[in-house]
């Protein structure tokens, strides 16, 4: 899974307060709520930069166990995945 590039959705407006974000999908018309470390991930996935460096960059800013950030970071991008946020390229 770590090879996998994925690229937030053209159908997405986002927004962001107070270090969170909410999704808009424009076609489903469903909103989703990202705290900080998720809303880190989404600025990073829209700069196209690929899992292995989201994980390097999330692990020198939160102090948390490398494999179970690396298990959440996969995980979330599952999910928004599932939910047509992202897409993998």
């Amino acid at each position: 899974m770590s090879s996998t590039m994925y690229n937030t959705s053209e159908q997405v407006f986002i927004t962001e307060f107070d270090g969170e974000a909410v999704l808009f999908h424009l076609v489903s018309g469903a909103y989703y709520g990202l705290d900080e470390v998720g809303t880190d991930v989404w600025r990073m996935l829209d700069e196209r930069k690929p899992v292995e460096e989201i994980v390097r960059a999330l692990l020198g800013r939160y102090d948390v166990n490398e494999s179970r950030l690396r298990s959440d970071v996969h995980r979330l991008l599952a999910d928004l995945h599932q939910e047509n946020l992202v897409e993998t390229t």
